[in-house]
């Protein structure tokens, strides 16, 4: 996003957030107004005073900043923001960066409809808020493909960058992400022995770690079971939180995307920006962008079997991969462009700007 914002010629953006951190030092390098906002991850019946205080903080950075338009970029706390800029007639931009269900909550179900944009992340999730919005209300989303840097690629072959990352000399698959039930990531775990009958010396790497909730801790001691419980244990390392990924992953033959559910499926995308291909779950955005760019395979989801079979697929075929990591690192050049996102984000402010009476605040 700020990738995105830093083209914009014709918008002057702020920004609201949990200040903090590197987030916060890149908000200054880029010289970027910044407002803390002290979001929650409590329900309104849990601790309406948390709310309270979020509705009057952001009423105070309204007041002071005076925006022409609000753009939500995130999934909690949104009917605080949203009554917050309803009360001062300001227009709403929001992103649906998740898998659409219909909100169950009146609350949400209000705000959604308030919006004068929704953004969607892929066809698939753009389809979905279409068909939940209805006919009369549809022309206000919108499809804005996920930007992706494509960063210079100092050495192209899997092989000789294992070097530079200290990882031994044979072949390595990769998963990226939290470790969430909804990654499904004990699939990749599971296909790993079936691997091994063809290829004995592979290795995987799990790149990413837990929310720190009790579920996310509960869930990352199940994975290291069953890591354990495999026929080869040694084959699987868990790397938790890293810096860097984009490395590691550019080291990896391939990566894996086995999630029950994506919107989008950024792991896939940043794969093919360092030219790696990928196997991901024949699911809605996943299937969508895979055969798109013919930057992978696919294979049914929740089968380790089928992903083992995929995976040597490819490892006895290096030509072919290889060129699927080229297709998918062009096709992440043509729809993944920053520059051009922000673009297309800009358009998109400004039509809401230019269709909307802005109030005296």
């Amino acid at each position: 996003m700020l990738e995105a914002i830093r083209t914009m010629d014709q918008i002057h953006c702020e920004v609201a957030c949990t200040l903090g951190g590197n987030l916060e030092v890149e908000l200054r390098q880029q010289d970027i107004a910044a407002h803390h906002l002290p979001f929650t991850g409590a329900s309104i019946r849990q601790r309406p005073d948390q709310h309270l205080r979020l509705f009057a903080r952001f009423q105070q950075v309204i007041k002071r900043s005076k925006p022409d338009v609000v753009v939500i970029n995130l999934s909690g706390n949104t009917p605080v923001l949203s009554l917050a800029c309803m009360v001062r007639r300001i227009p709403l931009i929001r992103f649906q960066r998740f898998e659409f269900g219909h909100p169950g909550r009146w609350i949400d179900r209000f705000c959604l409809r308030r919006a004068s944009a929704i953004i969607s992340v892929s066809r698939h999730v753009q389809a979905q808020v279409e068909r939940w919005m209805n006919s009369n209300h549809s022309d206000r989303v919108h499809y804005l493909c996920e930007p992706q840097p494509l960063p210079a690629l100092a050495e192209p072959v899997p092989s000789k960058r294992r070097k530079s990352s200290g990882l031994p000399e044979v072949p390595h698959l990769g998963f990226v992400g939290r470790l969430h039930r909804l990654k499904r990531v004990e699939t990749f775990i599971q296909a790993i022995p079936f691997v091994r009958d063809r290829f004995p010396d592979v290795r995987a790497l799990i790149i990413g770690g837990h929310d720190g909730g009790p579920d996310g801790r509960a869930y990352a001691g199940e994975l290291l079971d069953i890591a354990e419980r495999s026929k080869c244990p040694d084959a699987v390392s868990f790397l938790g939180y890293r810096n860097d990924v984009l490395e590691l992953v550019a080291a990896c033959d391939l990566i894996v995307l086995p999630s029950q559910t994506e919107s989008f499926g950024r792991a896939l995308a940043e794969a093919w920006s360092v030219g790696v291909p990928t196997i991901a779950a024949d699911i809605s955005a996943c299937r969508e962008i895979t055969e798109a760019s013919g930057g992978g395979l696919l294979f049914p989801p929740g089968d380790p079997a089928e992903l083992a079979a995929r995976i040597v697929e490819l490892l006895e075929a290096p030509d072919r991969a290889r060129k699927m990591g080229r297709q998918g690192r062009d096709w992440v050049a043509r729809e993944c462009d920053p520059a051009s996102y922000g673009r297309r984000l800009e358009e998109v402010l400004l039509q809401v700007v230019r269709a909307e009476p802005q109030p005296h605040r």
